[in-house]
């Protein structure tokens, strides 16, 4: 369980996202199963920003359609995740989420919030896979990454929040 999800008004509404990431064998490199560089991995939609809510990310899921061992195996530059903005394709959080293993639960605790019309919360995922002898016949790898998501509309909490950011360096977090 979240550590901030009690802080957390109990009326938000709960949700969860799921993107699906493909690295295709000798696509664009060959010989190695890329996440990078591919549009389909670049600036995916999670959910559209409502300007009066807050949201909190908390879980996140990740899986996979090869066995663990595999992907440590032949990692050569660690799959990781990183949150952008669709408008401005400015990206969040000074780095990115790495995907060290296949998990169910990770915290990230992230709040995050918009004060400009018309914004969405995005996802891009880079790496860099090799081969091996396990994976003779396997044409991509996927990954699939889940986020639990709390979208907090109660405006006397958001104020507060907004408030206590606004007098400490967390502002950084609005976009």
């Amino acid at each position: 369980m979240s550590s901030l999800r009690p802080l957390i008004p109990h009326d938000c509404n709960y949700f969860t996202q799921n993107v699906q990431f493909k690295a295709t064998f000798n696509s664009p490199v060959i010989g190695k199963y890329s996440f990078s560089n591919v549009a389909a991995n670049t600036a995916v939609t999670l959910f559209d920003i409502n300007t009066t809510s807050v949201y909190l990310i908390g879980d996140m899921i990740v899986s996979g359609n090869i066995p663990i061992s595999d992907y440590h195996d032949i990692t050569e530059v660690l799959p990781s995740v990183r949150f952008g903005k669709a408008v401005t394709d400015e990206k969040m959080w000074a780095y990115p989420i790495p995907l060290a293993r296949y998990t169910n639960g990770q915290e990230v605790d992230m709040f995050l919030w918009s004060e400009q019309g018309e914004d969405a919360l995005t996802l891009s995922c880079t790496g860099l896979m090799g081969a091996n002898a396990n994976l003779v016949g396997v044409s991509e790898i996927i990954l699939n990454v889940a986020f639990n998501i709390y979208e907090i509309g109660n405006q006397h909490w958001v104020q507060n929040f907004k408030d206590d950011l606004h007098k400490s360096a967390g502002s950084k977090l609005r976009f």
